[in-house]
């Protein structure tokens, strides 16, 4: 059974959550400040945090880092009432998993959660612009160029119908296709199975 930490400052946000999630036989457990999330993970160590990125005490970004410095094998869910760029990047240069806006839907988290449990990553589909606007700074990605101008037009379709949810089966004509297309589409933006 997975367990999940939410850590929120707002009560009522982490009863709906948790109600969401233990509806779907997650254990969970709530923390309201960063302090008291990492206390939590030290004790328990969750498969998963779900985490509020503006909270009161401490800087979500720093909070990420130190998770992902102390329990690499840690999932992390950002939720973020936050829709700017700058702010995904950063989540995701810090070691986020997934990154979803607050007013998500319960089905939505839910599978945003299991994809990031199994690896994957899910990034809200309303920000699927900003991701493709975000410039690029892996290794193997030139600097300066933005997003996606590394990839093929067929790579780009299939990449944003991949930000909108489709797998990879809808994405594609057929497997051999897929691997074809995705494999390298991975590796040109970093994406990591």
């Amino acid at each position: 059974m997975m367990r999940v930490l939410i850590i929120d400052d707002y009560p009522i946000l982490r009863l709906g959550i948790k109600t969401a999630l233990e509806s779907a036989n997650i254990t969970v457990q709530e923390a309201d400040s960063g302090e008291q999330g990492l206390q939590l993970l030290r004790g328990t160590h969750p498969d998963l945090v779900i985490l509020k990125i503006d909270l009161p005490d401490v800087s979500g970004i720093d909070l990420i880092t130190e998770i992902n410095q102390e329990f690499p094998d840690v999932k992390i869910v950002v939720l973020s009432q936050h829709s700017d760029e700058g702010l995904l990047k950063m989540a995701f240069n810090a070691g986020a998993n997934s990154y979803l806006l607050s007013d998500t839907e319960p089905d939505i988290l839910l599978y945003a959660i299991k994809m990031s449990y199994q690896g994957q990553c899910w990034i809200d589909p309303r920000l699927s612009r900003s991701i493709l606007d975000i410039k690029e700074e892996g290794n193997s990605l030139r600097k300066g160029k933005k997003f996606g101008e590394s990839l093929t037009q067929i790579e780009m379709k299939v990449l944003k119908l991949m930000a909108f949810g489709f797998s990879n089966g809808r994405c594609c004509v057929n497997r051999q296709n897929g691997k074809f297309y995705l494999s390298p589409m991975f590796s040109h933006c970093l994406v990591q199975r």
